[in-house]
């Protein structure tokens, strides 16, 4: 598969990356969240897509279609405020910061759906998109 015909070799390892990748988180998925899972994810274009997908139907109302912020803060700028690390952001994501109107989405999205939402929310780091 990863030497398809019309594929240049550098889009054939790109392709042997992801395969690998793939593999990987899904040797992982059980076990602890690190740093390296979830910046592995990012490699994975369809666990950043459905990261994204997650974020369009949860997120948007308060960072914005782009991750600009609205009510919520800008994911895309270097202003974090609980933290810019991946495991700093799962956190996020997954206990929620109530005093800031931030539920936690740990019960309603899992540790799964929340890896993918921290997958796309890394990707779109440092964009600047402009925004709150």
């Amino acid at each position: 598969e990863t030497f398809a015909v019309g594929r240049t070799q550098d889009q054939a390892w790109q392709r042997e990356e992801e395969l690998a990748a793939q593999a990987q988180i899904e040797r992982e998925m059980g076990k602890e969240v690190t740093e390296e899972s979830l910046v592995l994810m990012t490699k994975v274009p369809a666990q950043v897509e459905a990261g994204a997908k997650i974020f369009q139907q949860k997120c948007v109302q308060c960072h914005g279609a782009m991750g600009g912020g609205e009510i919520g803060p800008n994911l895309t700028d270097d202003h974090w405020i609980h933290g810019p690390a991946p495991l700093q952001i799962y956190g996020t994501v997954m206990n929620g910061v109530l005093d800031k109107g931030m539920q936690a989405w740990k019960d309603q999205l899992g540790p799964v759906r929340v890896r993918q939402v921290v997958a796309h929310v890394l990707t779109i780091a440092g964009t600047n998109v402009a925004g709150k």
